[in-house]
């Protein structure tokens, strides 16, 4: 009996990097965010963004990476902003930053068969969640997943940012088992790293799916770590 899978976000259920480059989507991020700043301070215009703040930024996605949680937002927010003589609330500076985001949601995709996916996994009464590692609070996310129309269907949200704790750090999948009241046993996780997604899933009991996109050769060390493979997150019905 299966009674939940948990899914990865990003370049698993969704795709933030489709359509222009990074570093163009950083710039449709920094331009967004300048009328909103300059109702504060006038004098911040898109060079001071570009060379002030978008290299804190930068650093602090090469650093979380080493990290087993994620970085406060008002760790590097807020020198920023008081250099400026700007004060901004909790909920602001979310939404300042999601305007930095804003050059990726406005391109993220995500497969069109998911949401019938979606729908007949949860007809056969198994839940479903997301887990995954994210640099923003979990309402930035949440409505991304409205947008993409699959919200609906998701019983359960797992952020690093928001849980305080960062795959493959087993407290993020421990705190998913407990909140959702699901037994190892019966829950699969399905992602695209298997060190991150799979290997602490394996550790903890869990049915483990390497969503293999593009096809690659399972690692011979890491056959006992993979149960199943999918290319399309459509195809997970086959094997339920």
């Amino acid at each position: 009996m299966i009674t939940a899978l948990l899914f990865d976000m990003g370049n698993t259920l969704i795709d933030f990097h489709r359509g222009p480059s990074d570093a163009e989507k950083y710039e449709i991020g920094l331009r967004n965010m300048e009328p909103l700043l300059k109702k504060y301070n006038r004098k911040i215009t898109f060079d001071v963004l570009n060379q002030e703040f978008l290299p804190i930024l930068e650093e602090v996605f090469v650093r979380r990476l080493s990290l087993d949680h994620e970085i406060s937002i008002n760790e590097y927010l807020d020198p920023f902003l008081t250099k400026h003589n700007i004060k901004m609330r909790d909920n602001q500076k979310i939404s300042l930053l999601e305007q930095f985001y804003s050059g990726f949601t406005k391109y993220v995709w995500v497969d069109p068969h998911i949401p019938e996916t979606f729908q007949q996994i949860r007809r056969n009464g198994i839940k479903i969640a997301v887990i995954s590692n994210a640099w923003l609070p979990k309402e930035v996310y949440i409505r991304i997943f409205k947008k993409l129309g699959l919200h609906q269907w998701i019983n359960g949200y797992y952020f690093s940012y928001t849980v305080g704790a960062s795959k493959p750090n087993l407290k993020i999948f421990q705190y998913a088992l407990s909140t959702l009241r699901i037994h190892p046993s019966t829950t699969w996780m399905i992602g695209d790293n298997i060190e991150k997604d799979l290997e602490p899933a394996k550790t903890l009991g869990l049915t483990t799916v390497w969503f293999n996109s593009k096809g690659f050769s399972l690692p011979k060390d890491k056959k006992n770590t993979v149960d199943y493979q999918i290319r399309n997150i459509h195809d997970i019905l086959t094997i339920l």
